[in-house]
This record gives structure tokens, sequence and C-alpha cells, in this order.
């Protein structure tokens, strides 16, 4: 068995040349991903407050929200506050580990699993009891164009330090 190295050597512009160093300093990346990580989780509660979808979708209002205070997915704001990032050296993601977070990002049908009937009160205060529950989607997570935008002035100034 033969052992083999590589390198890479970058030449050329200057500023090019000092932004790829310096983004070769795993500190330095983490501390960038870091910062994408934070607009993310900042990105997709904004869509909380606007009540829209990555792609500008308007969400479709719970009948909750038409009664109560008008904020669809806000009535405990647990959701809202449970969005976190999780970055490394060599990656980045942000998201929720609330358990009901998929069915208002995806859609779906809720059925009963162990009694004959799904039963809760309205917002109104009416008792109810039906065999399935229709969840629109509400899509709160991803990237959009503005976001790819802000994602790369993020890097871009970060990695102005270097170019300078």
């Amino acid at each position: 068995m033969t052992d083999t190295a590589a390198s890479l050597k970058f030449e050329g512009d200057k500023k090019t040349v000092a932004a790829l160093n310096y983004l070769a300093d795993p500190r330095e990346r983490l501390g960038l991903l870091e910062a994408i990580g934070a607009y993310g989780v900042s990105s997709t509660q904004q869509r909380f407050l606007s009540q829209v979808a990555p792609d500008g979708t308007p969400w479709k209002p719970l009948l909750r929200a038409k009664e109560g205070n008008g904020m669809t997915l806000r009535m405990t704001s647990r959701l809202f506050q449970s969005f976190n990032f999780n970055a490394s050296q060599k990656a980045v993601e942000w998201g929720t580990n609330v358990v009901y977070a998929g069915i208002h990002q995806f859609g779906g049908t809720i059925v009963p699993k162990l009694k004959k009937a799904l039963a809760f009160h309205l917002a109104n205060g009416a008792f109810v009891m039906v065999k399935k529950v229709e969840v629109p989607a509400r899509p709160f997570l991803g990237i959009n164009e503005y976001d790819r935008g802000r994602i790369y002035g993020i890097a871009k100034k970060w990695t102005a330090g270097a170019t300078a």
C-alpha cells in the first residue's frame, strides 16, 4: 500500500487568497457558521411574525387565530421560541425539537390512535369530536432568495477583515 498526499496552493487575487486562508482556520469557519445559524433562527421566527412561508405564500389562518389573538401557530409561542441552531466547523443547521413542528411544516392528517375520535375544544369554547383533522402545510423552515443574499452578505462581511 502506498501513502499519498495532496496539497493545494492558491495563487492570484490577494484578497481572494486571504479570504480562503482565513476560512481555512476552523475557528474562523465556526464563527461564520454560528453567525449564519443565528440569522437562520431569526429569519424563521420572522416568518411567524409575518405569517408567511419561505416562498412568500401566506399561511392559512387557524380558526383559533381568527377568533383569538390573530396569529397562527402563536397560541403559546412554544414553537416560535424553540428554534435554535447547531454549528460545527463544517456545517450549520437550525430548527426545532418540538414534536408537532413537522405537522405544521408539511401538513397532514391527524387521526386518533387509541380512541374512535379526536376530542377537543374550539377557540369559541365549543366541544367537538371528529374522526380526523386535516392540517394544511404552513412552512416556516427554508431558505429563499432574500435569505441567500443575507447569508452571502454575512459571509462577505465575515471575510472582509481578512481582505482589508
